[in-house]
Parts: C-alpha cells; sequence; structure tokens
C-alpha cells in the first residue's frame, strides 16, 4: 500500500510569464518550476512535496504549456520527439488542482525514458583490411562524389553496412543529405573474381585452405569459408580443365603441321610425329615402396615441347571408401576412382589410353616414344598395337641412360666379393 497524501487540493504549478483574463498561459525552465510571481508562498511547500512525488524527467522536458480547461495537455519537448503529457484536474473556482492521492499523480507523470529511431540505431564501425579493384572501386567514387538534387558530395556519405563474400565486400553507402544509397564492391563480379584468384595461387604454390586462412589472418583480411573454397576450387578446376583441352588441341594441329611439311605420313595420310613420355605418382618409391594412391603421365611433343596428352590415375576415393567401412551405399558425388591395380601398372595403363585415342583426339599417330629405361611400358604398347600399319619404335633418353650407367658403377664400386681376401 502507497501512503496517501494528505492533501484535499494544490496550488497549480502556475509557470506565468503572461496573464490573461480567466486563463494563465505561461513557459518556464526547470529551475522555476513550483515558483511564479503571483504565486501564493504558502504554496511553495505543497508543490515540491508533489514535485517530488511526479516522476518527471527534468532533462527530457524543455517547455511546458499549461491550457485552461477540466483536463489540461502538458507538453513536453525534448531534442528527438514530443510527449503529450495530461496534467491533474483543476478546480475552477480556486484555480487549484485537486490530487486525492499519490497513485492518481502517477496517472498524468511523463515517462522517464524516451525511445527513439535514432537511439536504436549502430554506427557502422570500419576494422581490417580489404583488398579492392582499384578502377572499379575509383570509378564507383567518381558516381558518388556528386549526386542527387543538391548535388551532395563524398563529405555527406557515409558507410552504414557492409556484406562480405570471402575477400570480396560490398559497402551500402548513404548521404546524410538526401537519403541515397549507393553499392560499391570491392572487386568486378568477373569470373576471376578475387576469391578464385585467391583459390588458384594456394594450388599453384602447394598450399590448402588452412595456409589461405593463416595468411588472411596475418594481414588482417576477412577470411574465406572452406565450403566456399571447395566451390571456388571446382570452378578453378573446370576451367584448367577446358583451357588444357583447347591447348592440347592447338599443340597437336601446329604439330600436324609440321610433319605435313616433313612428309611424314603413313598410307592413309595420317602424320606421324616424335613424343616424349614420363609419369610421377603422389609419393616417391625410392626403388622399393610402391604403393602411391595416384599416378600421371603426359605425352609430349618433342619439336615443341607442348603437352598432347595428360591421364590420372587414383585407387582411392574417401567417400567410397567411408561407405564400405560402414556397410552402407555411398551417397551421389564425383567419384575420382578410376583405377584398380598396382601402383607400378599406372604408367604404362595411362600411355596406353593416349596412344588409343591419338588419332580420334588429334589425328596424329606417335611412331617414336622417347622415355626412360622401364621396358615393361614398352613391352604394354607393343602388346596392344594402338595403330594397325605403324609399330611404335621407343628410344632411350639420354639422361636415363646416364643415370643408369652411374647408379652400375656405384654398385661395382661397393661390391667387394670378387676381390682377393689378401686385399
Amino acid at each position: 500500500m502507497r501512503p496517501r497524501l494528505n492533501t484535499a487540493s494544490i496550488s497549480p504549478p502556475a509557470f506565468v510569464h503572461e496573464f490573461s483574463a480567466g486563463s494563465c498561459l505561461a513557459t518556464t525552465t526547470d529551475e522555476n518550476f513550483g515558483k511564479t510571481e503571483n504565486a501564493p508562498e504558502e504554496c511553495f511547500g505543497e508543490v515540491n512535496q508533489i514535485k517530488k512525488s511526479l516522476p518527471l524527467c527534468s532533462e527530457s522536458i524543455s517547455s511546458i504549456r499549461e491550457v485552461e480547461g477540466d483536463s489540461m495537455d502538458l507538453e513536453a519537448q525534448d531534442e528527438l520527439g514530443t510527449q503529450k503529457l495530461r496534467s491533474p484536474p483543476i478546480d475552477m473556482l480556486t484555480h487549484k488542482h485537486v490530487v486525492r492521492s499519490v497513485e492518481e499523480l502517477e496517472d498524468y507523470s511523463a515517462p522517464c525514458e524516451v525511445d527513439t529511431a535514432e537511439s536504436s540505431e549502430k554506427t557502422y564501425q570500419l576494422e581490417g583490411r580489404r583488398i579492392l579493384n582499384l578502377k572499379t572501386f575509383y570509378l564507383k567514387l567518381q558516381e558518388v562524389s556528386s549526386h542527387g538534387p543538391f548535388n551532395c558530395g563524398l563529405g555527406s556519405v557515409e558507410i552504414v553496412s557492409e556484406k562480405q563474400t570471402g575477400y570480396q565486400s560490398t559497402f551500402t553507402l548513404q548521404c546524410k543529405l538526401c537519403n541515397m544509397k549507393f553499392f560499391i564492391s570491392s572487386d568486378e563480379g568477373s569470373e576471376m573474381n578475387i576469391n578464385n584468384c585467391a583459390v588458384l595461387g594456394t594450388v599453384a604454390i602447394g598450399c590448402g585452405h588452412s595456409q589461405l586462412q593463416e595468411l588472411s589472418a596475418s594481414l588482417d583480411l576477412p577470411s574465406i569459408s572452406f565450403n566456399m573454397y571447395q566451390k571456388c576450387h571446382e570452378n578453378i578446376s573446370n576451367m584448367w580443365e577446358g583451357i588444357s583441352l583447347k591447348t592440347m588441341t592447338d599443340a597437336a594441329k601446329e604439330e600436324r603441321e609440321f610433319a605435313l611439311l616433313q612428309g611424314r605420313i603413313d598410307e592413309n595420310g595420317v602424320p606421324i610425329v616424335d613424343i616424349i613420355v614420363d609419369g610421377c605418382w603422389s609419393k616417391r618409391s625410392y626403388r622399393k615402396n610402391y604403393s602411391a594412391l595416384s599416378g600421371a603421365t603426359v605425352i609430349i611433343e618433342k619439336k615443341t615441347g607442348k603437352i598432347l596428352f595428360i591421364g590420372i590415375k587414383n585407387k582411392y576415393c574417401c567417400i567410397c571408401t567411408q561407405a564400405e567401412y560402414k556397410k552402407v551405399l555411398p551417397r551421389e558425388h564425383k567419384c575420382f576412382k578410376n583405377y584398380t591395380g598396382t601402383s607400378t601398372g599406372m604408367e604404362s595403363s595411362i600411355l596406353v589410353e593416349g596412344f588409343k585415342c591419338s588419332i580420334d583426339m588429334h589425328e596424329l599417330i606417335y611412331g617414336r616414344m622417347i622415355s626412360d629405361g622401364d621396358s615393361a611400358t614398352y613391352s604394354k604398347i607393343i602388346e596392344t598395337r594402338p595403330y594397325c600399319n605403324t609399330t611404335v619404335q621407343k628410344i632411350e633418353c639420354k639422361n636415363h641412360i646416364m643415370r643408369n650407367l652411374c647408379n652400375k658403377l656405384s654398385q661395382l664400386k661397393t661390391d667387394t666379393k670378387y676381390l682377393p681376401s689378401a686385399l
């Protein structure tokens, strides 16, 4: 229970500056609240007591207007908005506010907090570094520098938000005078945007997503998520595949013209060229551990040194392996497993495919093959016989001949079983 106020009637807080007959209209400040020139002194104590009971916010009220009537309104104005306030009822005979309890005063009190849209807005804070396309960003700034009916400049524009997509950012700018909004991207939306270029660079130097994140953190740049990295990696792989096919087609056309000029053709008029072949694996064998899960082999033109064919064999797929371990069917995916067999047989398997498709792919016959001393690969090609009327010849690479000779001499140096025991 709240204490009741023992006051039947209280003199109104007549903030009088100018009086007229039958009404009072005035303005005042908070310091003069409850004090007027014509108010009796005995009213000050009661008014001050009521003022303490009123939960008014003096900071938010700049002026109060008192209007004659049974239900007068107090209009409180502050910097952010206007609040309508009701004053207690007034006795028309005594011109005093009639207040029966403190509870009644709360019905006519002003709120202490005013919610406004401006107070809830948060200013965007610029942090970190960004990678910008200078030409694109500069052209956009020129458009913003003079805009709108008031010919507003850059000084009236502020950044209100930023949308990050990996390393690419789209800034939202808003003019404080005309409220026009502008959208500026840090990079143009081309096929080779900053995200694809970043992934391309990491693949080119043999890194991955973790190393790219570490580099971004060191440079205080936004990070690229793993899913976006995988998506960009797939885009880069598709572009590489298309460019590789076009490059090999152009190289074969050039080699075919050289063969026709030299007159090296078979009985059907198909040009015959010389090639260099070699293979590699995902890890070194050191002549004793041939357990690589993937391998690649290339066929290169001897004259120009350009690639005519490249093949890759994989013995492992992580999704298929996990499904096999859990004894369930693998989900739909792009499987890279395309080989079952020994790791040493990857090179010969890829070369046989390259020889078989040379006529359909490039309209060429690989007549002579320059390779290392691996006889198993050459015997596999002879066995499959890719060309009906042409037998593939093998030429030993001089670098491999010298290396094999050095290896034999090193073995002979350490072999002492034929030396006399006396020595």
